[in-house]
């Protein structure tokens, strides 16, 4: 009996510490190349979706709301990472370039080398927002063919996301209560 129910509690512990963190993930598979105005839920605005990805070819040193690509939802939203990559039109090139992430409170560069990805990159400062701007600085990366963003891990407000602490709360209540009614029943 006493094994039953610690396997019971564990699954249980388990499921709810992992099951309900709520987070998504845009990937834009599926989705023909072009003009991207209004995907999974999110309004997109001068974006174009090339090879299943977010593709953003922007010329602008800084970050013009009206010019670069950008995601918003009106009900708001917190990102944490995405996979960003270049490829130049010279295959031998060294080249780098920052593509520049911002909420226009908050910015994020993240600098690239030609051809290598840049995967789950860390954009968890970008915490209930209505927008998401991504520009890029080409100044120093003349060969740009294209620029690309994917693999966007968000999660809409109100979604529940268990902290650590309220999961071991709740774990150390399920114990005493298993405990309390171990008691009851050896009594």
């Amino acid at each position: 009996m006493k094994k039953l129910g610690t396997g019971i509690f564990l699954t249980l512990f388990l499921l709810l510490s992992f099951g309900v963190a709520g987070a998504s993930t845009l990937t834009f598979e599926g989705l023909s190349n072009g003009d991207l105005s209004y995907y999974e839920g999110f309004t997109w605005a001068n974006a174009t979706v090339f090879d299943e990805a977010l593709s953003l070819e922007l010329d602008y040193d800084e970050i013009d709301p009206s010019t670069v690509t950008f995601m918003s939802l009106n009900s708001g939203f917190s990102v944490t990472s995405a996979d960003f990559l270049f490829t130049s039109t010279n295959t031998t090139s060294t080249s780098s370039l920052s593509i520049i992430v911002s909420d226009l409170t908050n910015h994020v560069g993240v600098d690239l080398s030609a051809g290598t990805a840049k995967l789950d990159v860390d954009l968890s400062i970008f915490t209930n927002i209505t927008r998401l701007y991504f520009g890029i600085n080409k100044n120093n990366a003349d060969d740009i063919q294209r620029i690309t963003v994917d693999n966007i891990v968000y999660t809409l407000n109100g979604d529940t996301v268990p902290e650590p602490a309220t999961m071991i709360l709740f774990g150390l209540g399920m114990l005493g209560i298993a405990g309390t009614a171990r008691k009851k029943m050896s009594a």
